[in-house]
């Protein structure tokens, strides 16, 4: 505290300040005369001790000279406190994705909670606002007695940084500028365009939908679902789960489906061994060791030099390369060479609708020229005529476009399907080849190396060493179902 005196005749009565400005005081003896406590004495008092007079002080003072305390008594008056800095507030960041995931986690109240549609990732997609974020303030400044600035102390930056894959807009919000699955760690955010899940697909993660490619260090366990739009590697097991995948699936371990687990497949599948396993595989089925027990559709190649198909049901489009075909238990084993079910139900479909359309087109003609016979139309029987006449122009275009599609489809189906089967060690009984019409079923165990293809003739084809015949008659137990 700063104490200073005055030149005035009453010597005792000081003027103070603290040590931090923050206030003024006066210090009034008992004996000094009330009378002589005049705002122009007062004033005096503190400009000589550096108080800055203000409103707020004149006020005080004329307060103190109206009312002053009463004499006898030593008084220390607070005249002046300082206005003190207001801090500016702290930038805010609030994620909107998470409120957006707990509303879709949250069940009904007339609904059961599945654990396993629930996800711990946040998957994103461009667009989208992710988060908002408020700027901070830069705070009032404040005075002290003496008249100096006291410093407000500005609001800091919400603890965030982000790279090029969010954008931030004028309005604050943060928002996706790719497809991939929001990264936070502390305060940092990124986009990534590919999914990388360090333990197993179960409860810890839940089921997985993600835009991009998705890499698995763990299992996919039972009953979960992983859809990616591009590929996906999956480094353990694949048990009886669910596999969606744009690209190509790599099952570094293997897949035990126990008939439960689904594939559907828009690139190639690399793999172990397939156990039970039902889907579709748009490109090539990569095996190391065994296919036991599948139902698959394959649009590619199968190929496995060292492993061996046993039992199930198997559609492929072109060749298949493997050590064996069948087991010594005779299981029975089906495989459809050269076909493509889904491009040949849309040719197939394509024609009978095409038939229809014909059948329709008969009948109209056939109406029209009943019409035609009447001298007189009621106005029914002329809203009736022109109707036919509309769909009669239009059948033409629509024969067109079913025949353009069977034409199509066939001359796709003729450069992508093949017949070109190699069985390197032995081929078992009990495994039927089928081809068009052609089913050929084998009885006993037959020794490789054996090639099988098609004649121009459409007839399956076996190939033993210099020898091709018939694949029907080249061997003793084989024969036509």
């Amino acid at each position: 505290m700063t104490d200073v005196d005055t030149n005035h005749e009453a010597l005792t009565v000081r003027a103070a300040i603290t040590s931090n400005r923050r206030t003024a005081e006066l210090r009034i003896p008992g004996t000094f005369p009330r009378d002589d406590l005049t705002p122009a004495f007062c004033r005096l008092i503190l400009s000589e001790a550096g108080v800055e007079i203000t409103a707020q002080i004149d006020a005080a003072i004329g307060r103190l000279a109206e009312d002053p305390p009463p004499a006898g008594e030593d008084v220390t008056l607070t005249i002046a406190t300082a206005v003190e800095a207001v801090s500016g507030e702290d930038g805010a960041l609030k994620w909107l994705v998470d409120e957006a995931e707990s509303e879709t986690n949250e069940p009904g109240p007339d609904e059961s909670v599945c654990f396993y549609q629930w996800s711990a990732y946040v998957m994103v997609e461009p667009g989208q606002v992710l988060a908002q974020v408020t700027d901070p303030t830069d705070g009032v400044d404040g005075r002290d007695v003496t008249g100096r600035t006291i410093a407000a102390r500005a609001g800091r930056n919400a603890p965030l940084t982000h790279d090029d894959s969010i954008m931030r807009d004028a309005r604050g919000r943060l928002i996706a500028q790719i497809a991939g699955v929001l990264i936070r760690q502390r305060d940092k955010a990124t986009i990534a365009p590919r999914l990388d899940i360090q333990g197993n697909v179960d409860f810890s993660t839940g089921n997985i939908d993600f835009d991009g490619e998705v890499h698995i260090a763990g299992s996919v366990c039972d009953r979960f679902v992983v859809n990616a739009t591009a590929g996906v590697r999956v480094n353990k097991l694949i048990e009886a789960a669910t596999i969606t995948c744009g690209g190509d699936l790599l099952a570094n371990s293997g897949i035990a489906a126990r008939n439960q687990g689904r594939l559907q497949i828009g690139g190639s599948l690399f793999t172990r061994y397939l156990d039970s396993v039902v889907g579709s595989i748009t490109g090539d089925l990569n095996i190391d060791r065994e296919c036991i027990r599948a139902d698959l559709h394959v649009g590619g190649n199968i190929t496995g030099p060292r492993a061996s198909i046993v039992g199930g049901s198997i559609v492929v489009a072109r060749g298949i390369q493997v050590a064996t075909i069948g087991s010594l238990a005779h299981i029975p084993t089906f495989l459809q060479l050269a076909s493509m079910p889904r491009k040949e139900q849309v040719r197939d479909r394509a024609r009978i609708l095409r038939k229809q359309i014909e059948e329709h087109r008969s009948k109209l003609l056939h109406e029209q020229m009943e019409l035609d016979l009447h001298n007189e139309l009621s106005a029914a029987q002329r809203e009736r005529l022109m109707e036919i006449e509309y769909e009669l122009a239009q059948a033409p275009g629509q024969i067109e476009k079913c025949v353009e599609c069977e034409a199509r489809i066939n001359q796709q189906l003729a450069t992508l399907i093949q017949v070109d089967v190699t069985i390197h060690r032995k081929l078992f009984g009990g495994v039927t080849f089928s081809c068009g019409s052609e089913n050929v079923r084998v009885r006993n165990d037959l020794p490789g190396p054996l090639r099988i293809t098609r004649s121009t003739a459409g007839e399956l084809v076996g190939h033993v060493g210099s020898r091709c015949a018939p694949l029907a008659e080249l061997v003793s137990g084989l024969q036509k179902a």
